[in-house]
């Protein structure tokens, strides 16, 4: 049987895939090609999100500007460029300098590289104490005198050492001083240098960073590079173009499916990124890669089946600032979706004041997407997920990304609490007040999308919230989230004695009784769980039990109420709760007709002690 090539996830460089008789190369070379031939300026800017294949871009122009023609053999470009004198000296700064904080040390990784780059006339070229800046001058100036010719730079993931350390305000001025003398080399230096490509995530402000507005030509949204990165639907429809064909009809074999069934589910959970107003939707080639490999390696059919295509977008890298701004106040998912693609399109971002639909936007949580007006037959644009991979894993990793254990306090600054050590040591001290704050900020890291029409009213438009109880329910599965999330054994929907309880979080020294009421008071919650006797369920486990009432205001979606009754452990001998809180058992208050259960509660005081 015919080797099938297989599409390449784990690794980012040209030469190797291109050596490789089993590896898949999608043939981008006339992108790249009308790109350089059409270029404004010999010095460009491109963003894009990561795992979108910034890095084998990189590789690909390196392979390029050094005339490695033999390479290029099988691309459109072989036969369309001219290879003459096509032999640049390349410098390639890889700026992916993680876990540096400071401003010396992220100095310091800079020059490491400088050293590693200049190999072994390092000791002639630095001093022992020179700056990266005058490391970097010196560097082009030996090159370019060795050769006679000017130099070829690539600068991938430039703005790592920022994205790194954007929560950091009292660090991020130090690096930023950096950084800007370290770029200001190449505008500097402009006559030593053919052509500077750079990549990155954010188009952060590029005049402060490399010392003038018009140095570099930001190509990250024309149209000739809205397909450069990312494989259109054409692309695999295409076996002639791509080879592809034959690897998604034998990974549709694999999954028992139709071809045409593979591509239709392809296409809607991982395609739908767009980069240009009219320029084609395109998959995330990471995601891609991973789903085919899974597949054809025999894990997709056994883990899948016919059901669902799995999700990869946790694993692509998104940056942990996008987590920590919308932990905060400030920021509003409601409001960055009513934003207009063109207006973040055209946005850099800000360092002293961060934008979150342009984050978003640029970190690919957010798309435009085209919509014909019923009216006037025209397209128009709004921002949007972009698939069903990023909207359903958007609020996964949102919540477990605040619940890892790892995160439960920050690694690279352990005085520095998260909300999942928060959310945790306010559940374990029972502490409503901070129960109540804690799971707020939770509630806010949740999509617009998701989050329920703020009353009955208008819920028409969204058929799912017809009632009270869908609301309650909605809640109810979020905080059940949260709880799963923090190693919590939840249950829902229990049946108990007279109704079935809400949630019941189960651990080794406590049951919790959780009633969610929307637009009521905790006192109804609280009411429910006790004259319908749901701790009953749990009196043979020797736990103490507590109820927790949470009253949820769906014009805020917040938690405006959080209330608890402490019932503490079953006596066996008395037949009762320690702390119950009427004169009768609570299974003789079950039993009682609804009139008289009122008066057991007003005389309980729970319509006063416990609310609020």
């Amino acid at each position: 049987m015919p080797v099938i090539q297989t599409l390449p996830h784990a690794t980012d460089d040209f030469a190797i895939i291109q050596e490789s008789p089993h590896r898949l190369y999608v043939d981008k070379t006339r992108q790249i090609a009308h790109l350089l031939d059409e270029r404004v300026e010999d010095n460009l800017f491109l963003a894009r999100p990561r795992r979108f294949g910034k890095t084998l871009l990189i590789s690909t122009l390196e392979a390029l500007w050094q005339g490695k023609q033999a390479l290029f053999r099988e691309t459109w470009i072989h036969q369309n460029w001219d290879w003459e004198g096509q032999n640049h000296q390349v410098l390639r700064l890889d700026m992916d300098v993680r876990g540096r904080h400071h401003a010396d040390t992220v100095h310091e990784a800079l020059r490491e590289t400088l050293y590693l780059l200049a190999g072994k006339r390092a000791s002639v070229l630095f001093t022992p104490n020179m700056y990266a800046d005058a490391m970097l001058t010196r560097l082009l100036m030996d090159m370019a005198d060795r050769t006679g010719r000017r130099v070829v730079v690539l600068v991938d993931e430039y703005d790592t050492p920022l994205t790194e350390n954007l929560d950091r305000p009292d660090r991020i001025e130090g690096i930023l001083d950096v950084l800007r003398m370290f770029y200001g080399v190449l505008k500097k230096n402009a006559g030593l240098t053919r052509f500077v490509f750079v990549t990155g995530i954010t188009r952060f402000a590029r005049a402060g960073l490399f010392s003038g507005a018009n140095h570099l030509y930001d190509v990250s949204f024309h149209p000739k590079t809205s397909d450069l990165l990312g494989f259109t639907q054409q692309e695999l429809l295409d076996p002639a173009g791509t080879g592809m064909g034959p690897l998604i009809t034998q990974c549709a074999h694999h999954l028992g499916w139709q071809s045409k069934e593979l591509y239709a589910a392809l296409e809607t959970h991982y395609s739908g990124y767009r980069f240009a107003r009219g320029g084609p939707p395109v998959y995330n080639p990471f995601a891609l890669a991973r789903c085919l490999s899974d597949i054809e390696f025999g894990e997709g059919a056994v883990a899948w089946g016919a059901s669902q295509l799995p999700n990869y977008w946790a694993e692509s890298g998104s940056p942990k600032l996008l987590f920590r701004f919308l932990d905060s106040d400030a920021y509003s998912l409601d409001t960055a979706l009513h934003d207009h693609p063109d207006t973040v399109e055209q946005a850099t971002f800000d360092v002293a004041a961060p934008h979150l639909a342009t984050l978003l936007y640029q970190t690919g949580y957010l798309t435009r997407v085209g919509h014909i007006h019923p009216a006037t037959g025209q397209t128009e644009w709004t921002l949007d997920f972009p698939n069903t991979e990023v909207a359903q894993t958007f609020k996964e990793v949102l919540v477990g990304w605040y619940r890892s254990p790892l995160r439960q306090r920050d690694i690279t600054d352990p005085e520095r609490d998260t909300l999942g050590g928060t959310m945790r040591a306010a559940w374990e001290r029972m502490d409503v007040k901070a129960i109540q704050m804690a799971f707020n900020t939770y509630l806010r890291t949740s999509h617009y999308h998701l989050h329920p029409p703020k009353s009955t009213v208008r819920s028409h438009n969204r058929g799912s919230w017809r009632s009270v109880l869908d609301y309650e329910m909605h809640y109810q599965a979020l905080l059940s989230a949260a709880l799963a999330l923090m190693d919590v054994d939840v249950y829902g929907e229990l049946p108990a004695v007279a109704g079935r309880m809400d949630m019941a979080a189960v651990e080794d020294d406590r049951v919790t009784i959780v009633e969610i009421k929307a637009n009521q008071s905790t006192v109804h919650a609280v009411r429910q769980a006790l004259v319908g006797d749901y701790p009953a369920h749990f009196a043979a486990r020797g736990r103490p039990v507590v109820v927790l009432g949470l009253n949820i205001d769906t014009q805020t979606r917040t938690l405006t109420e959080c209330a608890k009754w402490y019932l503490g452990s079953w006596d066996n001998t008395l037949g009762q709760w320690e702390n119950e809180p009427f004169t009768l058992p609570l299974q003789q208050v079950a039993a009682l007709a609804d009139a008289e259960k009122e008066t057991l509660v007003l005389k309980a005081g729970l319509v006063s002690s416990y609310a609020g």
